[in-house]
């Protein structure tokens, strides 16, 4: 009996076996070839994930875009109904509210439509000396010493817990709203490096739709504020579109129009959706990407549709067996709470940095702008805000300094400035925070720091005398 060669035998079957794998590997890379790209056209999955994925569908964004959406001008339309309708709740309920969130939107918005002394005149007692009060609501509010306690308690806490989430190399921390905005103007530039090596070391394919806001809003504030360095969003975003894409749904409301949500599971939770549709119109319009525009207009436009007539959206809507949505029990959400995720207006309170980004030197506070220049041993912070208006700033970072012009004129501090009809400042040297009231006689005003040798003491001027009654636009205490 004649035997047969055992090795070509081999070599068949490793040919057999090798041809195979090839063929597998190309239907599992035609399979990636499906994914949705911002304009609407399939993309590829990043090279390095090789894990199971799910089956990909079509994505088109158009398909998710109701008719108010489609119009800048049918959007801001629609924005401004639901801005005045919520303005006039907000005015006929904010003298029996003790809510930070009303009391803010309220006031942010009074200034824009001008009765601004009228609205701080009409918060409450129970929120003006009740614990929910804190230094978010100080910008129109004052209650200097306890506002910037406040804001240097919560400052060191939000720091370490993100830190420690950048530190544990946990994605998690993009859970938090503009995580990278909070570094770049604090000027933590160790946390911002950190953080940016963390987002380069993310495997797309472990994004999840809870993170996807943080993308967008990352992307957006690097570009911002580190205009000319890398981006590592950038390698993100096509698989935080495709994320969107899995979880989205088109259903019908209650209001004759359709309902655009991004779901977890059954589940689609309203402030997440709001933060989501706000992050990625900024990212669309900054690409002038028009389905996407009209997409998170129309995440937006749904969250808002859900309103009742007190002024609240359920927290989270799920979907029963029949496939439509419905409540899921949980406390409401205040449409106050909404405007200030949509970040409305130009009186808002927000952090912001004061001249170049990363000094860190930064201040809480509602005016639209807030600028500096040193020249010398003097420090020039430009403030903006309506003349005849008083409102109030909390400067962090400010080094020791010798005296404080305010109005052109050196101003002394005092620690009861706030009972007086006038403007004023006290420091808090131990947390290098400067709290200042500033009664604009000028849209424009200049608060002028001097480092270095006290100048000689010059008499305050007349309004810097303390008055018989607190002012009624600072709601002083």
């Amino acid at each position: 009996m004649i035997r047969k060669p055992v090795f070509p035998r081999l070599i068949g079957l490793l040919g057999l076996y090798g041809g195979v794998f090839i063929l597998l590997v190309m239907i599992q890379f035609t399979k990636q070839a499906g994914e949705p790209r911002p304009d609407g056209r399939s993309l590829r999955r990043a090279a390095g994930s090789y894990r199971e994925f799910p089956e990909k569908r079509d994505f088109v964004p158009a398909d998710f875009v109701i008719p108010a959406a489609r119009s800048a001008q049918t959007y801001n339309e629609a924005l401004i109904r639901w801005g005045d309708q919520n303005f006039s709740l907000w005015n006929r309920d904010i003298s029996n509210q003790n809510d930070e969130d009303m009391v803010i939107a309220y006031q942010g918005e009074a200034v824009r439509r001008g009765n601004y002394r009228a609205a701080v005149s009409a918060v409450s007692q129970a929120f003006l000396n009740g614990t929910r009060r804190t230094y978010e609501s100080s910008v129109y509010l004052g209650g200097a010493e306890i506002a910037a306690r406040s804001l240097a308690a919560a400052d060191q806490e939000k720091t370490g817990r993100l830190s420690r989430q950048i530190i544990e190399k946990s994605p998690d921390f993009l859970r938090e709203s503009h995580a990278f905005e909070f570094f770049v103007i604090r000027g933590d530039t160790n946390f911002i490096n950190n953080g940016m090596a963390l987002i380069s070391s993310i495997d797309p394919a472990d994004l999840t739709p809870e993170l996807t806001p943080g993308v967008f809003e990352g992307l957006m504030d690097l570009r911002l504020y580190r205009p000319n360095g890398d981006n590592p969003f950038e390698g993100l975003v096509d698989q935080a579109c495709f994320v969107i894409s899995q979880s989205i749904r088109r259903m019908p409301g209650t209001k004759g129009t359709d309902l655009i949500l991004v779901f977890q599971g059954d589940t689609a939770d309203i402030e997440f959706n709001m933060r989501l549709g706000k992050a990625l119109l900024v990212w669309a319009e900054s690409l002038g990407s028009g389905d996407w525009i009209h997409l998170g207009r129309s995440l937006i436009l749904s969250c808002l549709s859900l309103e009742d007539g007190s002024g609240t959206v359920p927290a989270a809507l799920t979907i029963n067996r029949a496939g439509e949505p419905g409540e899921d029990g949980a406390p409401r959400v205040s449409s106050a709470r909404l405007y200030r995720i949509l970040r409305i207006g130009e009186y808002y309170p927000r952090a912001a940095a004061i001249g170049s980004a990363l000094n860190g030197l930064c201040a809480w506070t509602a005016a639209p702008t807030v600028s500096a220049a040193q020249e010398n041993s003097v420090l020039d912070i430009a403030v903006t805000f309506p003349a005849g208006e008083a409102h109030y700033l909390l400067i962090r970072g400010v080094r020791p300094f010798s005296r404080i012009e305010l109005h052109g004129t050196d101003w002394r501090t005092d620690s009861q400035f706030e009972r007086y009809d006038s403007s004023g400042w006290v420091y808090r040297a131990q947390d290098q925070i400067l709290v200042i009231k500033l009664r604009h006689r000028a849209t424009v005003e200049h608060v002028r720091i001097f480092y270095g040798a006290a100048a000689a003491p010059v008499t305050p001027p007349a309004e810097n005398a303390p008055q018989q009654q607190v002012s009624e636009e600072t709601g002083g205490e």
